[in-house]
Formats: structure tokens, C-alpha cells, sequence
């Protein structure tokens, strides 16, 4: 048995190989892959005939069942599920947390009851410390998949030409920051203007720049990778984000569904109001408890493709993070303009691939925001 190596062949080293570290073993029916640098966040050992763990996860992958969980130190391989069975590998599964726990003390036991499934796995994979995989940066698929390129092909449609902000403004910006708020309330009978919305656009999404920058991956494997300058921060000036505008009411634009062109700052009309249309506003209102009527709902989706060809383990985790740099500048720049923001912790985003026709694998949903005029004081 070579360095840790754990299989059907050494059961003197089912347990105490998983702390010195362990890596695929042959075709032998089952291994089990860890390593030192990958904690557990199991308890104590429980019985080997107990079930699995409820946070268990059994997939395929690369022609194996692959066996895992948030809270194990190491990823088992079977080439048979029968394999499960065997006394060596309960034994295994024990002593690496993958067994349901007899019982578990306070407050484990409590915080455990509240973490649903997908949450726990996807915390504990999108950090260092529960896991070996490919971390972070490192453009795994140079020379063998083209990246998207920074600015979104351009939709077809009728074009409206946008409003752009003043340069300047007499409001400072910790007014601004102090007087930010979730607003559900709109003032029906001044809505929210196509100039407001232009200049809300242009301070908050709009393209700056156009740049390439070379990269390289651990093999080696160089290109050049072309990225944009905006006015929210995102994760590896990826800019995945796209705004698709869904309008009820707005001075001087006619209701339907937009997408936002952050490179021409211009509106592409992709679609007029149909009933699908009006299922965004009803779940934007469904959102919001109820309370708001939404003048514009701005549907946020993400380009996936543009984190995933540079980022491993961390890809969605990144595109949740830039989503919310990007509500936060929403929110300054709409309080600025006064008018009425709001972000949602919730959208349809299958509702939006019917509405778009895209594969939501490709480009969907990730965030929601609402806006519309601010009611005039009384």
C-alpha cells in the first residue's frame, strides 16, 4: 500500500489514512479520495451500520459513483454500489463522518436542523479548509473552450436610445448612504421617467472601458482575456450580469420586456406585454408580501460561462456576490435620482426562460430588483 493509499486490500489503514491524506487507488471496486489540507466537520465516529448521513450526497462522475458530504473529510469512489455494503467500507464511511451520528450535542445539533442540504454544501465547498478541488483562479479551459466575450452579443429589436447622468451632483455621498431604503411604495400619477431610468442605468451599469488581459493556467496554457470596466465592482472583472428591464409603468416607454445594451446604453425591446409579462409583476409582488405594484422590475441574469471558464469551486458563490455589489449600486444610485428601490430575495427564473427562450444553464436569472417613482410627500 503506497503513501496512505486506502482499498479493499488494506484494511489496517481504513482509519488512520484519512488525516495523513489519501488519493485515488486503481480499479479496485471503491477508493477514497482526501487529504490533509481538507477538515471534517463530522463528529465522533458513529456505528458502521448506521445509515448514511442525511447530508450525504451520491453522484456520478468520470464513469464512478462518487459518495460526499458538507460534513466529511473525504470523497469515496465506487465503481460497484454494492461496494457500500461491505463491512471495510462502512467502517470507512464511519470513520470519515459519512454515517448518520447517533446522537449530536448542543448547539450542533440545533444549527444541523436548520442548514438545508444544498445550502451546507454549497458554504462548505465555496470556502478553503472542507475540500481538495481546484480553488479559485485557474483558467482551466485555455486552448480547449472560447470564452465568452465581455459584452453580450446584441439582441435584436427596436432600440431606445437612453438619457445619461450629470457628471456632477450637489448631493454628497454620505447623504446618499444614510438615506438609502427598501421603498415598495410609487407615486402613481408621476411614475418613474425614461430619463430617470437612463440616468439610473448610466450610473449604475453602464460600460466604461474595454480592455484584453493575458492569462495562464498552471499547465502553462497562455491567452488574452477581454474584460470591461463598470461602475460596481465584480468578481474578476468577469461582468457576467445582465439587466433585462420588465416595464409596467414608465413615462414614455411602452410596457413589455427590455434587455439593457451596457456597451451602447440603449434599451432593446425584446417583447410587448403579454401574460407571461404580467407573471413578473405578480411574483415581484409576491416577493414583497404583497405590498409592492412594481413599476419596472429589473430581472438580473448571469452570463454563467464568463465565471465558470476562469473560477473552479467558487463560481456561483462569485456571480451571488457581484449580484449583490451590483444591488448595492442600484439602491445609491436610485436614492440619488429619488426614486423608490427595492432588491428582491426571490424571481422565477424558469418564468424567465420562457419569456426569453434561453437555456438557463446558458444565461438566467440570479437576482431581481424593483423600482419605480417615489411618492411625494404629503
Amino acid at each position: 500500500v503506497d503513501r496512505g493509499w486506502v482499498s479493499a486490500d488494506s484494511p489496517g489503514r481504513c482509519f488512520d489514512a484519512f488525516p495523513h491524506g489519501c488519493e485515488p487507488r486503481g480499479d479496485r471496486g471503491w477508493s477514497a479520495l482526501g487529504t490533509r489540507h481538507a477538515g471534517t466537520l463530522a463528529a465522533a465516529r458513529p456505528p458502521a451500520d448506521r445509515p448514511l448521513d442525511a447530508f450525504a450526497l451520491l453522484r456520478r462522475a468520470d464513469g464512478a459513483w462518487l459518495l460526499e458530504s458538507p460534513l466529511a473529510g473525504a470523497r469515496f469512489a465506487f465503481a460497484d454500489l454494492a461496494c457500500l455494503d461491505a463491512p471495510l467500507v462502512r467502517r470507512a464511511l464511519a470513520g470519515c463522518g459519512l454515517l448518520q451520528a447517533e446522537s449530536e450535542a448542543e448547539p450542533r445539533a440545533t444549527a444541523l436542523r436548520q442548514w438545508e442540504f444544498h445550502d451546507l454544501l454549497f458554504h462548505t465547498h465555496s470556502r478553503f479548509g472542507w475540500h481538495r478541488d481546484p480553488f479559485g483562479g485557474q483558467f482551466p479551459y485555455i486552448d480547449e473552450i472560447e470564452p465568452l466575450p465581455a459584452e453580450r452579443p446584441p439582441w435584436p429589436g427596436e432600440r431606445i436610445a437612453l438619457a445619461r447622468a450629470p457628471e456632477d451632483d450637489d448631493e454628497g455621498f454620505v447623504s446618499v448612504l444614510t438615506r438609502r431604503r427598501s421603498e415598495r411604495l410609487y407615486d402613481e400619477e408621476q411614475p418613474i421617467t425614461l430619463e430617470q431610468f437612463g440616468q439610473l442605468l448610466d450610473r449604475a451599469a453602464r460600460i466604461r472601458d474595454r480592455m484584453k488581459i493575458p492569462v495562464q493556467n498552471a499547465l502553462g496554457r497562455k491567452t488574452d482575456f477581454e474584460i470591461t470596466r463598470r461602475i460596481y465592482p465584480n468578481g474578476g472583472a468577469s461582468y457576467e450580469l445582465e439587466l433585462y428591464p420588465v416595464v409596467d409603468r414608465c413615462a414614455g416607454l411602452a410596457s413589455g420586456l427590455y434587455h439593457y445594451d451596457a456597451g451602447r446604453h440603449e434599451l432593446v425591446r425584446l417583447q410587448e406585454r403579454t401574460a407571461e409579462v404580467e407573471q413578473v409583476f405578480a411574483m415581484a409582488q409576491t416577493a414583497t408580501a404583497g405590498i409592492a405594484q412594481p413599476q419596472i422590475v429589473l430581472n438580473i441574469a448571469a452570463r454563467f460561462a464568463r465565471v465558470q471558464w476562469k473560477y473552479r469551486s467558487i463560481c456561483y458563490a462569485t456571480i451571488l456576490r457581484n449580484t449583490g455589489a451590483l444591488y448595492q449600486t442600484l439602491y445609491l444610485a436610485a436614492t440619488q435620482l429619488g426614486l423608490s428601490p427595492c432588491g428582491l430575495g426571490s424571481g422565477n427564473a424558469e418564468l424567465f426562460a420562457r419569456l426569453t427562450g434561453l437555456d438557463p444553464t446558458v444565461e438566467g436569472t440570479v437576482g431581481d430588483f424593483i423600482l419605480g417613482g417615489r411618492p411625494r410627500p404629503v
